[in-house]
């Protein structure tokens, strides 16, 4: 009797386990497939409201087209001296301000390494250019990270954006003309002048650029600028007619 009481709770703990067990592998099959299929009904920017249209609810779309027809999301930047290049200016256009759904979208991207999210950003991203840019480009580059990096993180995720824009827009895509030749310190922590040091130097180019393309250059962010402006004057030093920057958000804070 004492033996078959001792079977039935072995059995009991043995079935309990692989309940256990069976509900730790749904949870990570759920996970997975939220990862691949995220819920089409909530907003992929807030993670909050319904789904209204392209993936993105209501308030979202009214907040990105209030900051899309401000000056803010467009800007003339000077690099050089006049004469120096072929320009010594880009023009910037941020699709959304870097702050609370959006900054958080894109760090979800970045960080949480939800790269289905580069879907519904570039798409975006090439809407606002072709609704308020009358520009013509022949190549599109994104912002290179360093291979080491880019290894690290699993993928790059200015070229993630550049694949969507490059399909939207037909514009080729040119993943390793612009080359990043050294690590860099991480510029989160440092300052305006700080951030200029830290990126001098950093970009090359694979081999030299000819018939003078009109390249719109793809980033994720844009703070203080030093990584564009870095990597513009390599493109128009290497040969460029001119550089347009478009980046996913653009910082509103002071530095």
């Amino acid at each position: 009797m004492l033996l078959y009481q001792v079977n039935c709770i072995t059995f009991i703990e043995n079935v309990e386990n692989e309940r256990g067990n069976m509900f730790f592998l749904q949870q990570i099959w759920e996970n997975f497939l939220d990862i691949l299929y995220p819920s089409p009904e909530v907003c992929l920017l807030c993670r909050q409201n319904p789904v209204a249209k392209n993936q993105i609810c209501r308030k979202c779309a009214r907040e990105l087209e209030i900051w899309q027809t401000g000056s803010a999301s467009r800007n003339t930047v000077y690099v050089g001296k006049r004469g120096k290049f072929l320009s010594n200016f880009y023009l910037l256009y941020a699709a959304a301000p870097y702050k609370g759904a959006f900054k958080q979208a894109i760090q979800n991207l970045k960080y949480g390494k939800k790269t289905y999210l580069a879907s519904v950003l570039g798409e975006i991203m090439a809407l606002y250019l072709q609704t308020k840019a009358k520009l013509v480009f022949d190549l599109i580059i994104p912002v290179p990270l360093t291979s080491r990096k880019e290894a690290q993180r699993g993928f790059n995720q200015a070229q993630l954006l550049a694949e969507v824009i490059s399909l939207k827009l037909n514009i080729p895509l040119e993943k390793g003309l612009l080359v990043k030749q050294r690590e860099t310190k991480t510029q989160v922590s440092l300052k305006k002048d700080k951030r200029l040091q830290n990126l001098k130097g950093a970009f090359t180019l694979s081999h030299k650029i000819s018939e003078r393309p009109r390249i719109l250059l793809i980033d994720d962010i844009f703070t203080t600028g030093a990584t564009a402006k870095e990597a513009v004057l390599t493109l128009l030093k290497g040969g460029a007619d001119e550089v347009t920057v478009l980046v996913w958000a653009k910082s509103i804070a002071k530095y």
